[in-house]
């Protein structure tokens, strides 16, 4: 036996209002990221690409030290 349901046109209202909240949540959608690179050229003063610098990067928000050495056309380079 097959019953048939109701539905009330406030539930119905009710019902697609949810629907639509849910379906457009923006929690779904970050409007920020949190990454980043860090790119630096290291030179003496009279301009001359220094190849094997060591940089020093220190994270203040987490209080740690990274250090780098720069390569062969002394760029150094730091994934965040």
């Amino acid at each position: 036996m097959i019953r048939a349901i109701q539905v009330r046109p406030m539930q119905l209202t009710l019902a697609a209002l949810l629907a639509a909240v849910v379906l457009l949540c923006p929690r779904f959608a970050p409007a920020q990221n949190a990454q980043g690179t860090i790119v630096g050229h290291v030179v003496d003063p009279s301009g001359a690409a220094v190849v094997g610098a060591k940089v020093t990067i220190h994270s203040q928000a987490v209080n740690v030290d990274t250090t780098l050495a720069t390569n062969s056309s002394a760029t150094m380079w730091l994934p965040l």
